[in-house]
């Protein structure tokens, strides 16, 4: 009697979500994904289901999915789709990086600080939310311009 309160209740929240009674088939047949109860697109990696979007938009949950497939193989965890890592982010992980090693030694905190000058710099000149996939050599070349005329003797 469980079971079927459970199945009711199942099927009455699918219902309710707009969700199909069951799960459905793949769109074509190399399709990567499968479809999991949950009514996402699912895909087991080095051991764990990962999740790439609901059953009603399997391109979506596909482009996800090519998007992320190399990190998670790797082990790594994806790089947010939407916004990848941003110009910001990748100064912080490098101070924080640069931070840890001022604690064990391997740093000075006066190369520290000067690498937490140069950081707020770059920000600064580049833009904290600049993807830095779109950066270009002539970029650098102007922010060591920008730096030369404010810092040059």
């Amino acid at each position: 009697m469980v079971t079927t309160t459970v199945t009711t209740t199942a099927v009455a929240l699918r219902l309710e979500f707009g969700m199909p009674k069951s799960k459905p088939q793949k769109p074509y047949r190399d399709f990567p994904l499968t479809a999991h109860r949950n009514g996402q697109w699912c895909k087991k990696i080095k051991g764990p289901l990962h999740y790439f979007g609901p059953w009603n938009d399997p391109d979506a949950a596909l482009a996800k999915y090519l998007d992320e497939k190399d990190d998670l193989q790797a082990g790594r965890t994806p790089i947010r789709s939407q916004g990848k890592a941003t110009t910001g982010e990748i100064v912080n992980a490098y101070l924080a990086r640069c931070d840890g090693r001022v604690k064990t030694g391997e740093l000075s905190a006066v190369s520290f600080a000067d690498y937490l000058i140069i950081g707020k710099l770059i920000v600064q000149h580049l833009g904290r939310n600049t993807d830095p996939e779109q950066l270009r050599p002539v970029d650098f070349a102007a922010f060591r311009t920008a730096m030369a005329a404010k810092y040059a003797p």
